[in-house]
């Protein structure tokens, strides 16, 4: 590797660990991180999965940034460097880390190369309940929800572009610059020259969400850089951050963070 930046074993990873399990081949994590820490550049010796069960992460890797919510579901594979930072008073977070044997056993078409995420709420969703349960069938279900997720990847990845187009960083820059405004699919469409179809179909096959996703994401990231500024009414800053009102603001800041504005506020 050209960086120096530990590569974390098997096992191991920053944030305070709450809960671990093991089912088959699969080792279960929860692990728990509050906002303000900046998480050093690292990489896992093994793949690593994770999914966010509340909060949200941010995430730099190969020179981009993504912001990960519940939801998503994020593949790293082994050695690969990034840096993470939760945002929210309480990011919790389920890692997923699997034996080589089991790896091998599934395939190359199934196993990625690259680092990839996908909106997958409804199979995280469940995945994330069963890891909590303690019936008697909660191993047996985990197990087929692994199968599922690994199976959506791979379907995901044989229909994903094999380079990512060089005006996404553009339809990046713009969303963020015009988060606040009211810009519909058509318009960044016809400012990236590209058909609007293919549009959709890129970002969420490169950045796993969807335009819509990723435009209340990048309010939230902004609503929260405000929060902590109490002359700001709430009101005022889901007006600026391009919600229709603060009761719109609350539910979108609640489904991504798992709290709400005000909570998140005195939680500073």
């Amino acid at each position: 590797m050209r960086e120096d930046v530990p590569i974390l074993p098997a096992g191991s990873y920053f944030g305070a660990r709450r809960r671990d399990r093991r089912v088959g081949s699969t080792a279960l994590t929860e692990t728990v991180y509050h906002d303000g820490e900046r998480l050093d550049r690292h990489g896992h010796a093994t793949t690593t999965v994770f999914l966010p069960i509340s909060g949200a992460i941010h995430e730099s890797a190969e020179g981009r940034t993504a912001c990960y919510s519940p939801g998503n579901v994020v593949v790293t594979p082994p050695d690969r460097v990034h840096q993470t930072r939760p945002c929210g008073p309480e990011t919790r977070v389920l890692n997923l880390q699997f034996s080589e044997k089991w790896l091998d056993r599934i395939g190359s078409d199934i196993r990625l190369e690259g680092r990839t995420s996908v909106s997958l709420p409804s199979i995280s969703r469940r995945l994330i309940a069963e890891f909590f349960s303690d019936d008697p069938f909660s191993d047996l279900a985990i197990e087929g929800l692994i199968a599922e997720l690994f199976v959506s990847f791979g379907r995901s990845r044989s229909k994903m572009p094999r380079s990512r187009p060089r005006w996404l960083n553009q339809a990046e820059q713009i969303i963020k610059a015009r988060s606040s405004d009211r810009l519909t699919l058509d318009e960044l469409a016809s400012s990236l020259n590209v058909d609007r179809a293919h549009l959709a179909r890129s970002f969420r096959a490169h950045l796993g969400q969807s335009v819509g996703e990723y435009v209340r994401a990048e309010r939230i990231r902004q609503a929260i850089d405000l929060l902590p500024d109490r002359r700001r009414t709430l009101a005022d800053i889901a007006a600026r951050c391009g919600f229709a009102d603060q009761s719109h603001f609350t539910r979108v800041f609640r489904d991504l963070q798992g709290t709400t504005p005000a909570q998140y506020r005195r939680s500073l």
